[in-house]
């Protein structure tokens, strides 16, 4: 410890207990640097970093006090107690009350926190004082947010109406589906105007799935498929695989509306 620091601990009057009934009464009026001087057991830089923040007026957040606590905006609340107040230019509580206060009585204050070393300066009087940060709280499992998850109308776990939106989005889809294939044919394959492809075989077709494969040879009605005369170019399979994609999204914005 320096011989500055010494003296000034020696000059400042430590009282264990003091009535905090009256802010505004008794302001501190000395500065911040001699104020952090007597809190020894805060690492001399953190100290120093905290006088400066307070000379300067840089703050983590404003709060108010009341008589029962202290409350702020932050993720991390405060406890209750104020202690290590500084009065007049050298006077040092280390305990101090506020029980007379009316319960709706509120004091704005300013907050600094180095580590888990925080300082509060009420702005009526800048009695620089020491508080205490919660801990943060363990968010419980149940709690964190939790991704929309896509669903099938014959999910068990839907009720009635998600799942007949269900149906109605899986229908969309269909449709669009075979609009597209009646409107264009594909890398000048076997297809014809009317004929049904599964779904399942068109995304692995765009997939890249046996890319040799003709998935239109599967003609349901048990006619054959005569080909046809490769035509236009079609979109690349980025484009079907986002066009898909923002149905796919379009039904999930259209489910979580509904739940």
């Amino acid at each position: 410890m320096s011989i500055a620091l010494a003296t000034t601990l020696v000059a400042a009057t430590l009282m264990p207990r003091c009535s905090w009934d009256r802010p505004g009464r008794n302001p501190y009026r000395g500065t911040p640097a001699a104020a952090m001087s007597r809190y020894p057991d805060i690492p001399e830089p953190q100290r120093r970093i905290l006088a400066e923040r307070i000379a300067r007026g840089q703050m983590d957040e404003m709060v108010d006090i009341s008589r029962d606590a202290i409350q702020g905006k932050g993720k991390r609340g405060y406890e209750s107690e104020i202690r290590d107040m500084h009065f007049a230019a050298r006077t040092v509580c280390g305990e101090v009350t506020r029980g007379k206060w009316a319960p709706e009585r509120l004091e704005p204050a300013a907050i600094y926190c180095e580590g888990e070393h925080c300082i509060i300066v009420p702005k009526i009087c800048n009695n620089i004082s020491r508080i205490t940060r919660k801990p943060l709280a363990a968010v419980p499992l149940a709690q964190k947010k939790k991704l929309p998850k896509l669903v099938t109308p014959g999910d068990p776990g839907l009720d009635e109406d998600v799942r007949d939106e269900a149906r109605e989005i899986e229908a969309d889809v269909t449709d669009a589906l075979a609009a597209l294939l009646d409107e264009t044919p594909v890398n000048g394959g076997n297809y014809q105007p009317g004929r049904h492809a599964e779904p399942g075989d068109l995304i692995g077709f765009i997939e890249g799935d046996d890319p040799d494969r003709d998935f239109f040879n599967n003609n349901s009605h048990g006619k054959p498929i005569t080909p046809i005369e490769p035509a236009v170019p079609v979109p690349e399979p980025s484009s079907w695989l986002m066009l898909l994609g923002g149905l796919g999204l379009l039904g999930a914005w259209r489910l979580r509306r509904q739940g």
